[in-house]
């Protein structure tokens, strides 16, 4: 098994020379005598932290269409049948019949 070690110091270990910061894998015995001898250090598996799962942002408010109380014109005009008044955006012709309902 290996393990992965940072050198502390520059030396001369059984694979050749290690630079001081250089991040390499020896075996777990080596590993313990260069860590005993204070030539390097063992770099601990990180785990992973834990995050959230990211959840669809919605913008926009499912407006049901009903299609008896407003008509599509085209270009995003649609007309409210009730009074004939053209207006632009399907939620806003929505809103619209539900102030004239209520």
């Amino acid at each position: 098994m290996t393990i992965k070690m940072v050198a502390v110091r520059t030396f001369r270990g059984a694979n050749g020379f290690y630079q001081r910061n250089e991040i390499f894998e020896v075996g777990t015995q080596l590993g313990q005598i260069y860590e005993s001898k204070g030539l390097a250090r063992q770099i601990k598996p990180q785990r992973p932290q834990y995050t959230k799962p990211i959840q669809p942002q919605t913008t926009k408010t499912e407006i049901p269409f009903e299609p008896e109380k407003i008509e599509h014109s085209g270009g995003g005009w649609f007309v409210i049948t009730q009074t004939g008044e053209k207006i632009r955006g399907k939620e806003n012709a929505i809103q619209r019949v539900k102030e004239l309902e209520g």
